[in-house]
């Protein structure tokens, strides 16, 4: 393989590889080559990024690094338009039981959380052709509701005030999810004085 057809393959992958993208052992002088030029970056180890390439999303990215990983918080809720908040980092979740290596780049707030909290309310979206995990719009709107000591009151009502508007909004769904989080009657005070 050249050097062209590996900028091929980051291409074709929106800007980034991964070593499953290509033969490592096989391809490893070239891209040490391209670190020294400066063409790519190694964002972690196994994961390069091409530089000056604009394309990629971030969030694929992430996903691609951290299969594991489901979009929460601050990126469900801008993901679902539950708030004007643009998140500085990206939020994701994993089981608690599993630990990563945190970097620098793309910026991350990861949040350790128990199999039952993690697993609820998962849903897979596509970006650029790409499978990303994030947690649907009511496990977000549950997440703020617990949440809101730490996110602060005005972003936990904004959130619930446009789940109450959204027009995919599934209220038995949302009460369910509460249950399972143990935060129906809390809850059940943010939702009914807005219908």
């Amino acid at each position: 393989m050249t050097i062209k057809e590996i900028k091929q393959v980051f291409t074709q992958n929106k800007g980034f590889i991964t070593a499953d993208d290509l033969d490592m052992t096989a391809n490893r002088y070239l891209l040490e080559k391209m670190l020294a030029n400066n063409e790519i970056s190694n964002l972690k180890k196994g994961v390069y990024v091409l530089n000056n390439y604009e394309v990629y999303d971030q969030r694929v990215l992430i996903a691609k690094m951290y299969p594991k990983a489901i979009f929460c918080l601050f990126s469900a809720w801008q993901y679902h338009e539950l708030t004007t908040s643009l998140p500085i980092k990206h939020n994701i979740a994993l089981n608690r039981n599993t630990k990563i290596v945190a970097i620098d780049y793309p910026p991350m707030d990861v949040h350790y959380w128990q199999q039952e909290i993690y697993q609820l309310g998962i849903e897979n979206i596509v970006i650029d052709h790409e499978k990303i995990k994030i947690y649907d719009i009511e496990k977000s709107v549950c997440d703020a509701i617990k949440h809101r000591g730490k996110i602060g009151e005005d972003i936990t009502i904004e959130v619930v005030k446009n789940y109450i508007n959204h027009k995919a909004k599934n209220l038995n769904k949302l009460m369910v999810y509460a249950k399972q989080l143990r935060i129906q009657k809390l809850t059940e005070q943010y939702i009914k004085p807005l219908l």
